[in-house]
């Protein structure tokens, strides 16, 4: 996995062989994850966690000047996932209540680590999304010829899968075997990892080539599909179809790293109904604020489309849109409202669009 599509992680920990046990763990069986920074305090967890905009944290609950819970409190959004890391189970509840991926005891046992079932299905929802982008910008004869077989669709994510090197998922040794089916299997403990292991693709039943097209087309396709025509269309049962879209669905949810590029509208709202005395874009009301942006195709048509909530309709709430999904290079319309000026110094924000409308 190359360093860009790693997971930021950050340790917070007052103590310092906990940080560095945990990081050698993470270091040595962690493939995924690439530590961008550690802190002992509060403050400086607060700190990190603002300046590195992690995916993951540990966060130790007991800090020298107060709890990982306070930290959590105090910052403005929680856009990461945290496991706790303590000696103390009384604060096993608490943790949840941050919908923390898991909560392990110290000292940290490196099975403890690697085969937590929350960390897991994080990973696994993160691989995932790595996999749908084989189907983007291809049409259908190109996806035919390319994936004629299961074994072309295997081998396929057995090159991607271990593009930058063979690691035991296990003990960690490089050295191994490869088997007809593309699996590899290590040369010290045996394991045999198989090319769908811990992917989109992972334990399906009705064929890795079927798979490969139901993908294809729920990426191509601009109209909606239901779990009954694939089973119709692949063969399969409509329960089973239905699992299946559920995890591609999941897998199409925006990573951010692919910020749209082209001609993008963006615009500001409010969800609600009519308050006395609260006319248009009123700071104190009680309505629900967000923004919009949507890309639209050559033809004038939708491409892509995001929606986020924002406190309120200044320029640093505006501008979490385009910083995560607006590239810099984009051709950006906007109204005439002046929230938008100070992103035009970092954004192509090339016009205004007059627009009439009425919030309440």
């Amino acid at each position: 996995m190359n360093e860009e599509s790693k997971i930021k992680t950050i340790l917070i920990d007052d103590e310092k062989r906990c940080r560095d046990s945990l990081r050698s763990l993470i270091n040595a069986r962690c493939d995924n994850l690439k530590i961008v920074d550690e802190a002992d305090t509060v403050n400086k967890g607060k700190q990190s966690i603002i300046d590195h905009d992690p995916g993951l944290v540990f966060l130790d609950v007991e800090l020298p000047d107060g709890t990982g819970f306070e930290m959590l409190d105090s910052l403005p959004a929680i856009n990461f996932k945290i496991i706790f890391v303590s000696a103390f189970d009384r604060y096993v509840i608490n943790a949840f209540r941050f919908s923390a991926l898991d909560f392990l005891y110290k000292p940290v046992e490196t099975e403890k680590l690697i085969r937590g079932h929350h960390l897991n299905s994080y990973l696994y929802t993160l691989k995932t999304r790595e996999n749908m982008e084989i189907f983007r910008g291809q049409n259908l004869i190109e996806f035919t010829e390319r994936f004629k077989t299961d074994e072309d669709c295997l081998m396929y994510l057995s090159k991607i899968k271990w593009a930058n090197g063979y690691k035991c998922r296990k003990c960690g040794h490089t050295k191994y075997q490869e088997r007809k089916n593309h699996s590899r299997t290590c040369n010290l403990c045996s394991d045999t990892e198989s090319p769908t292991a811990n992917t989109l693709f992972h334990k399906v039943k009705f064929g890795v080539r079927k798979a490969f097209f139901m993908c294809f087309e729920m990426a191509t396709t601009t109209k909606s599909l239901s779990a009954s025509q694939m089973s119709v269309r692949y063969g399969v049962r409509e329960s089973t179809a239905r699992l299946f879209m559920h995890k591609v669905r999941e897998a199409m949810k925006s990573s951010e790293k692919y910020p749209m590029d082209g001609t993008v509208h963006v615009d500001e709202f409010v969800v609600g109904g009519k308050e006395d005395g609260k006319p248009g874009r009123s700071y104190d009301s009680r309505k629900k604020k967000s923004a919009c942006a949507v890309e639209l195709t050559e033809e004038g048509k939708v491409k892509r489309f995001y929606i986020q909530k924002i406190n309120d309709f200044s320029s640093k709430s505006l501008r979490a849109i385009f910083e995560k999904h607006i590239a810099v290079k984009a051709n950006v319309t906007t109204d005439e409202w002046k929230g938008y000026r100070p992103i035009m110094k970092e954004f192509n924000i090339m016009g205004y669009v007059i627009m009439t409308r009425d919030f309440d």
